[in-house]
């Protein structure tokens, strides 16, 4: 098959390493894939094994006829590639694989319920219209969207490279004198990166002297004043990542929004035998005591008091239920997965 993949910008956003993923093992499988991105967003963060087109890009004083024009672009592009199946990920491109032939396979691989992401009344609509289009809808979890939206054809959560994510530890906390907590901060707010941070200060002035708190990504400067333990990671490839995880006890990685959805640093943390607290899947979808079903801070710190608690007995028992929850989510599994769903449907 000839698999076209509209994008509007090759970044480093978790949604276009899943993309990347795909895309290269699909190449893998025997697949021609094609992704297309405006001219002047269009260099790889992650690796990419596909062949790559770009699409013109017009530049004016006048926003709405910039943006106007580069759609068009972009479909007009995609639409030359005569492609059999076509792939959005984005709500902006769903409209851009919408208006492509008839014969084209049409798939919408949601990742996040983008209605939830904007202040913007107009950019929510356009959001929301999406997940009625005659697109076949594959999600990355079962409780992504709203119940009335759940006519997809399948799930396909995201792929984890296990090879670098898994960790055997030796030691565990229990037996130490200092509890390593992690989070992946971020600068949006709706991330909930500030009310991990509040509810570890109240911790810290409990336990002074013995949490040491380690954030990667994005630390804001205040963090840091009222945590003295705090140190900040910059992460810039994923080798960093899986270092990162690995130094560890405890991930912290909740959110304000999208409760059950599947969430990267959870898998990943998890896979990095590190004890989880997540509002997010795949956590949420096991019978863990550490599970939230939505973001609250008493019961966040709750979660973390009960964590220092645990035996090593209980910690191994934990981290041994909760690999059980990813192991199967290889880039190899995955991949073999979406490419059958595709198959199915188009051939």
């Amino acid at each position: 098959m000839k698999i076209v993949i509209p994008l509007m910008g090759i970044g480093r956003s978790g949604g276009e390493r899943v993309l990347a993923n795909l895309a290269n093992e699909l190449v893998k499988r025997g697949e021609e894939v094609i992704i297309v991105a405006p001219e002047n967003n269009c260099t790889p963060y992650y690796k990419l094994n596909c062949k790559i087109l770009t699409s013109k890009v017009k530049k004016t004083n006048f926003k709405t006829l910039n943006f106007l024009f580069n759609m068009y672009y972009l479909w007009r592009k995609v639409k030359s590639v005569n492609a059999d199946v076509a792939i959005a990920n984005y709500f902006l491109t769903a409209y851009v694989v919408l208006l492509l032939s008839r014969k084209v396979g049409k798939f919408y691989y949601i990742q996040a319920y983008e209605v939830l992401f904007s202040n913007h009344f107009h950019r929510k609509l356009l959001a929301y219209i999406t997940y009625f289009l005659p697109l076949k809808k594959i999600v990355n979890s079962e409780l992504l969207l709203p119940s009335y939206l759940n006519n997809y054809i399948s799930i396909v959560p995201a792929g984890i490279d296990l090879s670098l994510y898994r960790n055997f530890k030796d030691s565990y906390f229990c037996d130490k004198e200092v509890i390593n907590i992690g989070l992946i901060g971020r600068k949006e707010l709706y991330k909930g990166s500030q009310e991990i941070i509040d509810v570890l200060i109240e911790l810290n002035n409990e336990f002074k002297g013995k949490l040491f708190v380690n954030v990667a990504v994005y630390c804001n400067e205040m963090w840091s004043a009222k945590l003295p333990n705090l140190k900040f990671f910059d992460i810039n490839n994923e080798f960093e990542l899986a270092d990162f995880y690995k130094r560890n006890d405890i991930v912290v990685a909740t959110g304000l929004i999208e409760d059950g959805a599947f969430h990267y640093p959870c898998a990943e943390a998890i896979a990095s035998s590190c004890l989880v607290i997540s509002n997010y899947a795949p956590l949420t979808l096991s019978n863990s005591e550490l599970k939230l079903s939505t973001f609250n801070s008493i019961e966040l710190k709750s979660k973390l008091s009960q964590c220092f608690k645990f035996s090593k007995e209980r910690i191994e028992s934990e981290l041994n239920e909760n690999y059980e929850l990813v192991k199967h989510l290889s880039w190899e599994s995955v991949a073999d997965e979406f490419h059958s769903v595709i198959r199915a449907e188009v051939l």
